[in-house]
């Protein structure tokens, strides 16, 4: 079993009254690796649903499109990469849906 996977199952396993089928998670990384995240650190990997309104789909949109400004010239990498650390919910809401995420 790769890396993430065995880091995926204790992480979920640690959560209290959450759903405890790993396929309902993506081990993804807070940082994308398209914007420079550590594809190791465990403090960059999280087990993220794909069952809720704001999960791990939606998510990987909003890194698609920070790299594609950050490519061209639009938005600096730091500037993305803290976007996404500190509340990437409020940057969808930014740069993809002022709404927010889709159900």
């Amino acid at each position: 079993m790769p890396y993430t996977d065995d880091l995926k199952a204790k992480q979920v396993s640690a959560f209290a009254d959450a759903d405890k089928n790993l396929s309902d998670y993506e081990e993804d990384h807070l940082i994308s690796l398209e914007l420079g995240g550590d594809p190791m650190n465990e403090k960059n990997l999280w087990p993220q649903p794909y069952n809720v309104e704001c999960g791990a789909r939606i998510k990987d949109v909003l890194e698609k499109h920070l790299n594609k400004m950050v490519c061209a010239g639009e938005l600096q990498l730091t500037e993305a990469q803290q976007l996404i650390r500190t509340n990437w919910i409020e940057a969808y809401k930014k740069y993809i849906h002022p709404e927010g995420c889709p159900p």
